[in-house]
């Protein structure tokens, strides 16, 4: 009797990968996520970082690269980058007090970096974009972006001590309300 046998070889194995990049200038919030296809299971992966999990979790910002080996010993690699944006910052104008006791100072502003659009809150209770109507003193700014990441701005409105003059446009010494020549 004879009989033939076939020794079948597994699937060549291979991974994909996904990645989700950090949610927040310098976060730890980054991930690679592995599956393997092909080979024989169970796997073992070893990341550049130390982990030796599937899935590598809590990223910085950086180049990663795996080394993922089945039971056979037969070995895949990639390599891939988490991204991260850019740290939120702002342009700003300073308008002044326009003379003392007055609160007709203004900042306005101009974001950039995270990821719009932003929300505002000023220490005075102003939630817009731009803060005016104020007075002299410290003022500080907490933008949130989209993917609710936070970064706060000091600003100080100088004392002006210029006094205000107006100007009238009647000269009345006898109190009429009109133009005495």
């Amino acid at each position: 009797l004879e009989q033939t046998i076939t020794v079948g070889q597994p699937a060549m194995q291979t991974a994909v990968y996904s990645v989700v990049d950090v949610l927040c200038n310098g976060d730890s919030t980054g991930l690679v996520d592995v599956t393997y296809s092909g080979g024989t299971p169970p796997f073992t992966t070893v990341w550049n970082d130390g982990q030796t999990t599937e899935d590598a979790i809590n990223l910085p910002a950086g180049y990663y690269y795996f080394l993922g080996t089945d039971a056979q010993g037969c070995e895949v690699r990639d390599t891939m980058v988490v991204e991260q944006p850019a740290q939120i910052d702002l342009t700003y104008e300073l308008t002044p007090v326009s003379c003392i006791d007055q609160s007709d100072a203004a900042i306005n502003i101009s974001p950039y970096g995270g990821n719009a659009p932003y929300d505002y809150a000023w220490s005075n209770g102003q939630i817009s974009q731009n803060a005016s109507q104020l007075i002299p003193g410290f003022y500080t700014l907490i933008i949130t972006d989209a993917n609710a990441c936070v970064q706060s701005f000091n600003f100080e409105i100088q004392i002006n001590e210029e006094e205000c003059l107006g100007v009238p446009n009647t000269i009345t010494p006898n109190g009429d309300n009109y133009n005495d020549t």
